[in-house]
């Protein structure tokens, strides 16, 4: 966030909030008072990283074995916007990629989950995407957390 506008809309005054989207230099104005309604949020904070760390480095949930079932609820988890659940999604798909591949709505659905996922690891971290993305695979894959993410005794720091 760049900081805080005003203009006139409809003859109201409205506030907005400046966001730059980084490493593409594009600014966008989001109003205040429907912040919340469009979906803006705080980044995650350290306890959530951590949280959000804890999540990728364990087992994997149970999984549906119907396709479309699965397919289903995944599209549901990923528009929810949790990034909590998004995260569980990522580590599910990517270790089951890593084992005996996807099908091609899968490797959709990953690569769409892992975007935003990374991002916000990048944001958090303030680190290059690539950086996050490598920090997340092994988290999710080799069980290692980055040094400044504390998970209790299920992973190893890198």
């Amino acid at each position: 966030m760049t900081g805080f506008t005003e203009r006139k809309v409809k003859g109201e005054v409205m506030r907005y909030a400046r966001l730059e989207v980084k490493g593409t230099g594009m600014v966008v104005g989001i109003p205040v008072d429907r912040a919340e309604e469009i979906g803006v949020r705080a980044l995650l904070d350290g306890e959530e990283m951590n949280k959000l760390f804890a999540i990728l480095v364990e087992d994997s949930g149970p999984e549906e074995t119907g396709w479309s079932r699965r397919i289903k609820a995944e599209i549901q988890l990923l528009r929810s916007g949790d990034m909590f659940k998004i995260a569980g999604m990522v580590r599910d798909l990517t270790r089951r990629q890593a084992e005996r591949g996807l099908s091609l709505a899968e490797k959709d659905l990953l690569r769409d989950a892992s975007q935003p996922l990374v991002n916000e690891v990048a944001l958090c971290m303030d680190v290059p995407a690539e950086e996050a993305q490598v920090a997340v695979d092994a988290a999710i894959l080799e069980r290692i957390v980055p040094e400044c993410v504390s998970v209790p005794q299920v992973a190893k720091a890198v």
